[in-house]
């Protein structure tokens, strides 16, 4: 298979982490497939296992040039399948992907106080936020969370079914690869 994964955010805290751990743990279980790691062009160079390949994705998340950028690029490496460990997909893309979604933050709390963008401009940029949190809800092959609360949130408050939802471990990893084949 060619496997995308969105790695915009390796240089990042929290989710580039997540990232980095996730491409080390697939090189010890996984040397069948190719990997295509979509990277911003300051974090290019990276050494990694020899299936997977970097590809120059220097578009930042939440922005414009993602939603109307990153579909063209991932279509054109005719990738089997993409994985967004974030749940800023773009919203338009029409292959197949997972997402992981670590914790609903968002959708739980206004981040209004700690931001510096006018009112209006904060309220449309959570707007789209939502959207793309439903949309890569609603479009994803799988979600991947990081929890068994995670899961129990989505299915609660999202009414996301449980056969669409997988909680990885890295004992985990490995059965979730095969059932995605």
């Amino acid at each position: 298979m060619r496997i995308g994964i969105d790695g915009r955010l390796w240089g990042e805290a929290g989710v580039g982490r997540y990232i980095r751990n996730l491409v080390r743990e697939l090189s010890k279980i996984d040397n069948k497939n190719d990997y295509y790691l979509l990277l911003l062009k300051k974090h290019l160079g990276q050494k990694l296992p020899k299936n997977f390949h970097e590809v120059e994705a220097d578009f930042r998340w939440y922005g414009v040039a993602e939603q109307r950028q990153l579909p063209k690029l991932l279509k054109s490496l005719n990738l089997d399948l993409v994985h967004f460990p974030h749940f800023n997909i773009p919203v338009f893309y029409s292959g197949k992907f997972v997402v992981t979604i670590h914790d609903l933050i968002h959708q739980h709390h206004k981040m209004n106080r700690a931001t510096t963008l006018n009112p209006l401009i904060y309220k449309l940029k959570h707007m789209a936020y939502n959207h793309a949190f439903k949309t890569s809800l609603k479009k994803s092959q799988k979600i991947i969370t990081v929890s068994e609360f995670v899961k129990k949130q989505l299915k609660d408050e999202m009414g996301v079914s449980e056969n669409k939802i997988v909680v990885v471990t890295k004992r985990k990893l490995k059965k979730f690869r095969k059932s995605m084949e």
